[in-house]
This record gives C-alpha cells, structure tokens and sequence, in this order.
C-alpha cells in the first residue's frame, strides 16, 4: 500500500462487507510512502465479495480505501478438452463422465451451474447441473456413432452481481454391438481388451468328446461339451486375456493330452474315444499349465465331454462338461467313469484313472472311454462286461483373481447315447451357437460380446 506520512509502528486491517475486522499476519513499513501485509484466504470467511484496508499510525491518524481487495474465483475442469470416453454397448448402463468444474474462492454465495450449449447427448443421458457429471442409461446404437458437445459452466456471485462463464468442447463414441468370436486353432489365443471397457459378455462351448466304434461299426455317442454364459468384469487397466479353445481329440491312439486338457487312449484299436478338450479364458498372457497355478488364472470354463465307450447292445456315451461333469457309463460289470467336480478330478476303476487340474483322465484300454478337459478333468474307467465312456470335465463360474469376476451359469452337455453319435452340447439354444461346435468329435467355441 504506497500513500504519505507512512509511521514507524504503522498497523493495518481488512474489513469485510459485513464489519467484521481481520488482522493480517504480518505488517511490514518499507518507507515513509509505502507498507506491505500479508493476508490470505484461510484468514477470512463467509460471502464477503470485496473487502477495505484500513492503515493506521500510532498516533492515531488513519486512511481507508474502499473495496482495496476481491476474492476471485477459480474454476478447474474436472476433464481435459476432447473425448470424454467410450460407451460399449455391453456398458450402456450406469454411466458416469464427469464433464464439470471444481469452484475455489473462499466465497460461500456463489451459484455455479453446468449446462450443454451445444449438441445434444445420447438418448438416455443428462447432465447434472450442479456437478456436470453425464450419467444415465445410454440408448443402444445401430452404428458406431460420435456426439460432440459443448458444456458451459456460469458462476453467478450473489455479492458482487456478476456472472462469469466458461465453455469446453467433449466428445463421446457410442459403440455398436462387438462379437468376436474364437475357433479352435490347436494354440492359446489372446483377446485384446479395448481400453475404457469395464464389461463382457462371455459365452463358452466345451469340445465335444470323441465318437467311437460300437459293434458293427455303429456310433457310440460321446458327451457333448458343457456351455459357460455370463458378464465378465474387468478392472482398469487389463490389456489382455488368454484364451483357450478345447479340442475334440477324435477316437485315434494317442500319446499326450489333446488341447484343452482332452484325455486320451493309447491302445491301436479304435473302438473307444478321447476327451473332449475345455473352453475356456484365463487372466493375462503368460503360458499355462496343467496345474493348481494355471487353474487359479481361470476367470470361466465350459469342461470338455468325455469320450465314447465301446459295446452294441447298450449305451455307452461319455458324459457331457458342466459344473459337475456327467458319468461315462455302460453296464454289466463295470466301474463308472465320474465327471470333474468344482474341487476334485473325476475318477474311475484303478486300471483307469483320475482326472486332475484342467486335464481329464488317461486310459491304457482301447474299448473304453477317456476322460474330459475342465476345471477338473473328468475320470476314466476300464474293463467290466461292458466298456464305460469317459467321465466329462467340469465347468466353473466366478473366477475373481486380482478383480476379475464372472457372474454366470455352467450348463451340462447331451449324455451320450449309443444311438447318436453325436450329442449336443448345452446352449444349444443361445443365438451365439453354430450349430456344431461343442458336439461329439467337435471342437469348442468361445464368444466375447461388448
């Protein structure tokens, strides 16, 4: 504050619009003509708009000039110019883009309001006056569709009676439906999640088991594969998924697992089946194996069917994948082959074997059945009068590793049965199935929908 006849010992103060005095925290006379005081907000309070400084000397003298100071407020965007996000069609619901401003000042009566000045948002979505944030249900769109906006904020200072506003240009893409759909390959695939999505519809087919020979060369049917559905949940900041699509690994002597955790027969004669292969997606993009590691990555799966049995007279189907994978089964004097379960692997006679994580059982014999791949794969079981089917792999709902969830159902397959070779797998009637994919001696089949 410069002005005359400036004393040693001179005071100051801030007199708000209401009389109320405040202090500053420090007084400093630089010279005869000059003062310096420091004030700040935190000092004063209420809807004072402008404020007088008084000076004093210690001789009693002072001067006052009025409306000396003004609060001045600032207004900070919450987003930066541009686009505001993308709505997928799977996360129409429940949005929430914040497109207002944060107000500072220290002022307690001023009004700020938000508005869109141009454009109009998608059907289904408003803006909040007060906060600015766009929320609502957004309307499904036909095609990919871009808006463009401009939202204003107007501050109104009841005090001062001025009214100050500002404007920001956004844009929003509205995503029409997306379906990627996944076929067996024989390897792991990747999905790439498109940045900014929260949400996926999933829908798993587990691979269909192997059809055998039954007498005269009928077909044995083998278990169709088990359907996984439901709405995935993805954290921010997830980039991919693996993806596996199970393998239906026929009625030929194998030596080594099939894709998908599918069981296998070693003996030449081709009279029972192998396993079904499962569907299934897991978190990130690293390898994966047969064990309790890979199996904890696991988000969904659809199991695998089990592999057909060999007789004519009765029938020998392997059991269908689900949450708890079907029986292969015969009859006479023989050992069941059990399905996968959520906890354990299926099981069999001893000359069988037992299915374990992700991978079904194994079967030294030519006639009998090989187990299922899942979360547990499904049993296998040898000799008797009548030669069982294999035991079908598990389904699993509900993996929530490092905040990835799934909300959902698993769904058993068609048992076997001699008199179709090739049975259904379950979800048979959802829009996504082909039609073939899931059957005995089919291969799985992953769809991702957002």
């Amino acid at each position: 504050v410069t002005g005359t006849n400036v004393q040693s010992g001179v005071n100051a103060s801030v007199i708000g619009s209401d009389g109320t005095v405040y202090a500053p925290a420090s007084v400093t006379r630089v010279s005869g003509s000059s003062i310096t005081f420091a004030i700040t907000g935190a000092m004063i309070s209420g809807s004072k708009d402008k404020f007088d400084v008084k000076i004093s000397n210690p001789s009693g003298l002072s001067a006052t000039l009025a409306d000396a100071l003004e609060i001045t407020s600032t207004h900070t965007w919450a987003t930066a110019a541009g686009s505001l996000g993308t709505i997928y069609d799977n996360s129409r619901s429940s949005i929430s883009l914040n497109a207002g401003t944060t107000y500072s000042g220290g002022e307690s009566d001023v009004t700020v309001t938000h508005s869109i000045s141009s454009g109009t948002l998608p059907s289904g979505l408003s803006i909040n006056a007060t906060t600015g944030v766009i929320a609502g249900n957004a309307a499904a769109v036909g095609s990919d569709t871009t808006t463009n906006i401009t939202v204003q904020y107007s501050a109104v200072d009841a005090s001062a009676g001025t009214t100050v506003t500002g404007t920001r240009n956004f844009s929003l893409l509205s995503k029409a439906p997306v379906t990627q759909v996944f076929s067996y390959t024989g390897s792991d695939q990747t999905w790439s999640v498109p940045a900014g999505l929260t949400s996926a519809t999933v829908k798993l087919w587990g691979a269909g088991g192997g059809i055998g020979n039954g007498v005269s060369n009928a077909s044995n049917g083998a278990g169709g594969g088990g359907f996984t559905t439901g709405t995935m949940t993805i954290p921010s900041g997830t980039s991919v998924y693996k993806i596996i699509v199970g393998q239906s690994y026929g009625k030929g002597a194998e030596s080594s697992y099939g894709y998908g955790g599918a069981g296998y027969r070693t003996n030449t004669t081709q009279n029972g089946g192998n396993g079904g292969g499962f569907t299934g997606i897991l978190t990130g993009s690293a390898s994966w194996a047969y064990d309790s590691t890979s199996q904890a990555r696991a988000v969904a799966i659809a199991g695998g069917g089990g592999g057909a049995g060999y007789d004519g007279s009765n029938t020998y189907g392997g059991a269908g994948g689900g949450a708890t994978g079907g029986t292969g089964i015969g009859s006479g004097s023989y050992v069941p082959a059990t399905g996968g379960g959520q906890g354990a692997g299926g099981s069999g006679s001893a000359s069988g074997g037992t299915g374990s994580y992700l991978r079904g059982s194994n079967t030294p014999n030519s006639n009998n059945g090989a187990g299922g791949g899942g979360y547990f794969g499904g049993g296998s079981s040898s000799g008797g009068s009548y030669d069982p089917g294999g035991g079908g792999g598990s389904g699993y709902v509900g993996g929530s590793t490092g905040g990835h969830s799934f909300s959902g159902t698993t769904t058993n397959g068609t048992q076997g049965a001699r008199t179709s070779g090739a049975n259904n797998p379950g979800g048979t009637s959802d829009s996504n199935w082909d039609n073939t994919s899931g059957k005995g001696d089919q291969h799985g089949r992953a769809v991702i929908i957002y």
